[in-house]
């Protein structure tokens, strides 16, 4: 909208004839026009040119030189009018009056500006693309498209392509498209009847149609029965399910990638301890295999465009040894794969795909940096081992179920300061000006601001004592959005000393880790989030893949702490020792791990607990208990079961809980697809799942036992039996007749 000034000059200018006193005289002698005190002045056409050139004002063409200007005010160099509607004469308006009249003129441009934005929305809503989410129905409703997902982000890309959906419809390149709108998956569909065997015809040859499979095809051989197999079937009439019944005359298969790739920029990679070799790392932080994803935005699809198919660079899978081997520069040092750097440069060095199980490499040459990226490990050459003192780091992609726990995935709507909020904001990173969170929060303890924040932005590794200001009203330690910086605890640095006097104290998008290593919360700290970080629970697979990591940090609240609350959003962490006095612990769309602790215990003789699908992997023994959507596999025990309530849960045979609605039985237990962390399925419940499914889910879909179709557990909110759902409705408009779909996962 205008500003100040340009507002001013779209108040009225009224041009009348008046008299002239001493003031206007004044004006007039700046602008360099002799005058005579108390004689009436004749403003000439010359004059007016100059009080319009330096007011910045418009001033009527018809204007004679006989007519007069009533001026207002001489503010410094800048002259601002305002004609009088009361009075003939001169008014004026000296510098004293003007912070009334800029009051009045902010508040009509406040205004002014909600007008404007408003129009603007009226055009941005002709626009499914700009339009608000209200908006959505109604043109849907033009279209005649039923809207079933309640996701405006999934209605938007619906809605956007309906059209261009009719237009093709029932070709494989529209069904692909579709899925991923509706699902929000990778999707690859594939016509089975393709890939049977078929006796030849004389005037249609398939020349891929090969009756057997050619054994020196390594790459073929890799791809059987995954969604780019490329060899043929014989038919199979079993009923379908994910590992048998797909290749059939009817069957059209829709193959999932329900794991996302989630980007980590310039992270410290870990050295492999010995026997490695020199030269020797591992991608992850953790020093644990973790393989390593590519990170694909899904294609444009043009109306007026060819709409491409997915393909094995396209999908948001794991990179493939196999088919890294034979692209290795499609992923080496670009966006959707990974980058190696030493002391901040890109190596300039030829990948080189490699099993590094055993951390040997046959015809390893100067000059080639070689990958695995299964493992998520790669090995300089000697010749090409970084000196002492230079710093290994990587852009990479880990997969995971959704946004749970530190990551670069964006947090932008959970950073603080929010716009508009006043905060004291000291920023951390190695190549900053503060290049410690210590030093950071010295110069916080000297604040006043009742939000007071240190930003770390960069997700390098930081190991040093952190000691809280004495007293504060909020205190936030977060990565920046993206950056996931990792916190080191030892018997050297342990975070926070105290006592302190704070209010709230917030931690979000870390990731803490420390063999055997306790995170004490002082006393005095009356309320603590973790959101989106990850505390080491420890587990998981260790440097050697083999053997498991032994416990890493435990979570402690100093006694006394009355009236104290901790609040879990998002985030992963490990057991927890809280006193009694506390008023609450408050867990959300997390999952707690205390399977790598002595006894696996999450939490014992705590205070009362409210867990809103989570999902908690140990015993739990709490003062009372609210629940709902949530997997609790160790004993749970409530101390007061006549206060609470528990709903749409799992809890492990023999718990005491309150009174239960609609929770599942306790025999048999959930499968999940990993119990390790630091697995891509880590928490993710297995397909064959089936026992707490409720009646009329087809074979292949996770499990689900709670509200509106979703499962229970930390991923809930991911909705993907919902997802499933409606594409089996929308296929019913799409789908060629006579054709029968069938789902699989390939994560």
């Amino acid at each position: 909208m205008a500003n100040f000034l340009q507002l001013y000059e779209l108040l009225p200018q009224f041009i009348r004839r008046a008299d002239f006193d001493q003031t206007f005289h004044t004006v007039l002698t700046t602008l360099g026009t002799p005058v005579v005190a108390g004689a009436v002045q004749v403003v000439t056409p010359a004059d007016i040119t100059n009080i319009k050139t330096h007011m910045k004002l418009t001033v009527e063409p018809e204007l004679s030189n006989q007519e007069t200007v009533e001026v207002l005010s001489v503010a410094g160099a800048t002259f601002t009018a305002f004609f009088n509607l009361a009075h003939p004469g001169i008014a004026v308006l000296t510098d004293a009056a003007m912070p009334p009249l800029q009051a009045l003129l902010s508040a009509a441009q406040t205004q002014g500006n909600l007008v404007y934005g408003d129009i603007l929305q009226l055009w941005k809503n002709f626009y499914v693309e700009t339009c608000q989410d209200w908006i959505l129905p109604y043109i849907a409703d033009l279209i005649a498209l039923n809207l079933i997902d309640d996701d405006p982000a999934n209605n938007r890309r619906e809605v956007a392509r309906t059209i261009a959906y009719r237009r093709r419809k029932g070709t494989v390149p529209q069904l692909e498209t579709m899925a991923y709108d509706v699902t929000g998956y990778s999707t690859r569909v594939v016509e089975f009847f393709e890939r049977m065997l078929w006796n030849q015809c004389l005037f249609h040859f398939k020349m891929n149609d090969l009756h057997t499979v050619d054994v020196r095809d390594a790459g073929a051989l890799a791809r059987i029965g995954h969604a780019f197999d490329r060899t043929s079937h014989t038919a199979d009439l079993r009923p379908s399910t994910q590992m048998q019944g797909w290749h059939n005359i009817r069957k059209l298969g829709f193959f999932f990638w329900r794991l996302q790739a989630i980007p980590l920029r310039q992270v410290e990679a870990q050295p492999a301890p010995a026997p490695a070799p020199a030269g020797a790392y591992h991608f992850n932080v953790l020093g644990q295999p973790e393989p390593l994803f590519q990170f694909t935005d899904p294609p444009e699809h043009g109306a007026d465009k060819d709409w491409p198919r997915a393909t094995e660079l396209t999908v948001m899978s794991p990179i493939s040894r196999r088919v890294f081997l034979e692209t290795p520069n499609a992923f080496f040092g670009t966006s959707e794969g990974f980058t190696i750097y030493v002391d901040g440069v890109p190596v300039a060095l030829t990948p080189l795909p490699a099993d590094l199980c055993s951390w040997t490499v046959a015809g390893h040459q100067a000059g080639q940096l070689a990958v695995d990226v299964r493992l998520g490990r790669f090995l300089f050459h000697p010749a090409d081992v970084p000196a002492a003192g230079k710093v290994v780091t990587a852009d990479y992609s880990f997969g995971f179920s959704g946004n749970v726990g530190g990551g670069g995935y964006s947090r932008q709507k959970n950073l603080r300061p929010q716009e508009g909020e006043p905060a004291d904001v000291v920023h951390v990173s190695k190549g900053g000006a503060v290049t410690t969170i210590s030093a950071a929060l010295a110069q916080l303890a000297v604040s006043v601001a009742p939000l007071r924040v240190v930003q770390i932005d960069d997700s390098r590794s930081y190991q040093e004592n952190l000691t809280l200001p004495a007293n504060f009203d909020t205190l936030v330690i977060q990565a920046a959005d993206g950056q996931r910086p990792l916190i080191v605890l030892s018997n050297a640095a342990k975070v926070f000393s105290g006592p302190t006097a704070g209010i709230e104290l917030i931690l979000s998008g870390l990731l803490i880790t420390g063999a055997g290593q306790t995170l004490t919360i002082p006393t005095g700290v009356k309320s603590v989030l973790f959101q989106d970080c990850t505390v080491d629970p420890g587990g998981g697979r260790a440097a050697d893949g083999v053997s498991s990591r032994p416990a890493q940090v435990d979570i402690q609240v100093a006694a006394p702490a009355t009236a104290a609350c901790i609040r879990v959003d998002h985030s992963i962490i490990g057991p927890l020792t809280l006193p009694q006095d506390m008023n609450c612990l408050a867990i959300s769309d997390s999952i707690a791990d205390a399977s790598a602790f002595p006894g696996g215990n999450i939490l014992q003789a705590g205070p009362p607990c409210t867990v809103l699908r989570s999902t908690l992997l140990g015993g739990f023994e709490c003062h009372s208990l609210e629940a709902s959507l949530s997997i609790l596999t160790g004993l749970t025990t409530a101390l007061f079961r006549q206060q609470g309530c528990v709903r749409f849960c799992y809890f492990a045979p023999g718990s005491l809980v309150p009174r239960r609605y609609e929770c599942a039985p306790s025999t048999p237990p959930p499968g999940f697809t990993s119990l390790l962390f630091g697995d891509p399925g880590y928490t993710q419940l297995a397909l064959d799942c089936q026992d707490l499914a409720v009646p009329g889910n087809c074979a292949g879909s996770p499990i689900v036992y709670g509200e509106s179709g979703r499962e229970m557990g930390v991923w809930s909110s991911l909705g993907n039996v919902r997802r499933l759902n409606h594409l089996r409705l929308r296929l019913n408009e799409y789908l060629p007749a006579g054709l029968v779909p069938v789902f699989l996962f390939e994560s």
